[in-house]
């Protein structure tokens, strides 16, 4: 499967940037600010991960000096204190599905209950059953030709029209600023008609916005939250069922009925998986497809020409110490190879 990223496209490149950061950044109290050095505006330095770092240099594929793999941890360090991924030509980078998992538990403090204990498991079994069908549905997204067809589409008329950051922030923000902008084609330079383009496409695959365009950020469920919430995540066309605080549901009988939604046609194969739970290996082939495609063989080029099964390694190490979900922790290079390699056939 071909990959088109946009990253800083050589090592050398990528590594004066990252010594430019260093040497303008400052310390404002607690606060490091980031200087960002001049980049393109399809450029994005993602960091890599603590955890493929070393497991990279625990190999003999020798990609890292001494001094680049510091100027790499530190880079990894300054993006974790700020929880962001990398940054790019308009700011930081935040997209937290791509976090690891916290490793720390509740069990480790001597004050903790059995309550608190059954807490912290049904929280980490949802956010990782939510989390698991929104990397799947990047996965779906980043090998549906449809998408990316339309994806392409609109990325060059962003940039003919001067690449305005403003355009990537969601429908919402968009309509906000559209609202004002009186019988005029362009407000506070956004073009109408482009920005119509932009909520059209975030309507038509549920996206919040793009935090890349490797990295498109899906709608957010409103579980419980007040009924306001779901104007403001843009999903309050959906089904929706709220009682008032003198009733309940009947515990007998489920819910599921009165939310399902019928997919548009477009979406139909998608919500197919999702009716069958065939959301894990997607999940996980875009986890391993973002990191080896477009962060390391971004970064290291034909330095990794015929080293795919090392790169399997790799990533098998890592995810025992780190993953974005549960489920792969227990991965190794086999495992790795079978789940990247199904992806690649969907593209």
């Amino acid at each position: 499967m071909a990959v088109v990223s946009d990253r800083i496209s050589s090592k050398e490149a990528r590594h004066h940037a990252l010594r430019f950061i260093f040497a303008n950044s400052y310390q404002s109290g607690s606060l490091r600010r980031v200087q960002r050095p001049c980049m393109s505006v399809t450029d994005n330095l993602y960091a890599i991960p603590s955890h493929i770092l070393e497991a990279l240099a625990k190999t003999d594929l020798r990609l890292l000096s001494q001094e680049e793999l510091e100027l790499e941890r530190a880079f990894d360090t300054l993006c974790s204190t700020h929880e962001i991924i990398g940054v790019g030509a308009f700011g930081n980078l935040s997209f937290p599905l791509l976090m690891p998992n916290s490793m720390r538990s509740v069990t480790e403090n001597p004050w903790a209950t059995s309550e608190h204990i059954e807490a912290e498991q049904l929280g980490r079994e949802t956010r990782d059953y939510f989390k698991q069908q929104e990397l799947a549905y990047l996965g779906w997204l980043s090998t549906n030709s449809i998408h990316l067809k339309e994806r392409t589409e609109l990325k060059h008329n962003w940039l003919s029209s001067g690449a305005n950051p403003a355009y990537l922030q969601g429908h919402r923000h968009l309509q906000q600023l559209c609202k004002h902008n009186g019988d005029t084609e362009t407000y506070l330079g956004i073009d109408v008609k482009l920005a119509n383009d932009f909520c059209q496409f975030y309507r038509r695959w549920d996206l919040g916005g793009l935090a890349t365009w490797d990295l498109p950020k899906q709608l957010q469920p409103n579980l419980g939250g007040q009924a306001g919430i779901s104007e403001l995540q843009g999903i309050s066309h959906n089904a929706a069922i709220q009682l008032p605080e003198t009733m309940k549901f009947p515990t007998t009988l489920s819910i599921q009925k009165y939310l399902k939604q019928s997919p548009s046609e477009h979406l139909r194969n998608w919500r197919d998986m999702l009716d069958r739970n065939q959301t894990k290996q997607l999940a996980e082939g875009f986890v391993i497809n973002f990191y080896q495609d477009i962060i390391l063989k971004g970064i290291f080029g034909d330095d990794l020409h015929r080293c795919q099964w090392k790169l399997d390694q790799v990533l098998g190490n890592a995810f025992r110490t780190a993953a974005p979900i549960s489920s792969m922790k227990g991965m190794n290079a086999d495992s790795i190879k079978k789940v990247r390699q199904a992806y690649q056939r969907r593209g």
